[in-house]
């Protein structure tokens, strides 16, 4: 079933909210990879699918900007669809609206991982569904490596528990967005909110690390590093509305 676009919609429940009663980034994240992984199972690239043919999906990058924050039981329409490839990593666009009006849009870097090699590939099953697809050139995208400033401040440790872990035993995509929000001080978030958040996932977070997080605030950017020791697990750049 060779869908090129795929829409759902999600009310903003409490659940959903943070103390602000707009969405977290949480939330956001969460809608963005709901999408994607169900459209996946739609054309057939889904997880059992996948693991049939010998790989799995790795989400390298996310990225989301908003013009505003969807609020509490506000309803949000994400549509998703592919966008081609990028060397071996495989893009995907979002689009989110509230009442038929954009009011962002978001961006995936995936990657195919050999489940014997652990390297990266391009699936054929992959290659079959796409050229099914009207894939339009204009939909590719880059996104840029982060580079965060090398004086960042020390902001607190995180120990990765049952919670954050998802069933491949890593820390699932999502949480992530939970250790970056809580790295940002009470008093930037009571003043502005999270419209953008662009994280990298470099390292695998398992069960019982211990992650020493860090935090600067530059004008309306702010940069969220992770690492274990001295290795760097997550960077993150995110803008906040003035």
């Amino acid at each position: 079933m060779n869908i090129l676009k795929y829409k759902e919609k999600f009310k903003i429940r409490t659940y959903d909210a943070a103390y602000n009663r707009k969405a977290s980034p949480v939330s956001i994240l969460g809608f963005l990879e709901e999408v994607a992984t169900n459209h996946a199972q739609k054309i057939g690239l889904g997880y059992h699918d996948s693991m049939n043919e010998g790989y799995f999906w790795v989400l390298r990058t996310s990225k989301f900007e908003l013009t505003r924050l969807p609020e509490l039981n506000e309803e949000v329409e994400v549509a998703t669809w592919p966008a081609g490839l990028k060397g071996l990593k495989a893009l995907r666009r979002f689009s989110l609206s509230i009442d038929g009006k954009e009011i962002g849009s978001g961006f995936h870097y995936w990657l195919m991982m050999d489940s014997k090699r652990m390297k990266p590939i391009i699936a054929n099953n992959f290659i079959e569904v796409m050229k099914e697809m009207p894939i339009k050139e204009e939909d590719s995208f880059k996104l840029n490596k982060i580079r965060n400033p090398e004086d960042l401040t020390y902001s607190y440790k995180k120990t990765i528990m049952p919670r954050d872990i998802d069933w491949n035993m890593h820390v699932n995509n999502v949480r992530y967005a939970d250790i970056i929000y809580n790295a940002i001080p009470i008093e930037v978030l009571n003043k502005h909110d999270i419209l953008s958040l662009h994280i990298d996932y470099l390292k695998e977070c398992k069960l019982e690390d211990e992650l020493d997080i860090f935090y600067k605030k530059e004008s309306n950017t702010i940069f969220v590093e992770g690492k274990k020791d001295t290795i760097s697990m997550f960077k993150t750049i995110l803008k906040i509305s003035e």
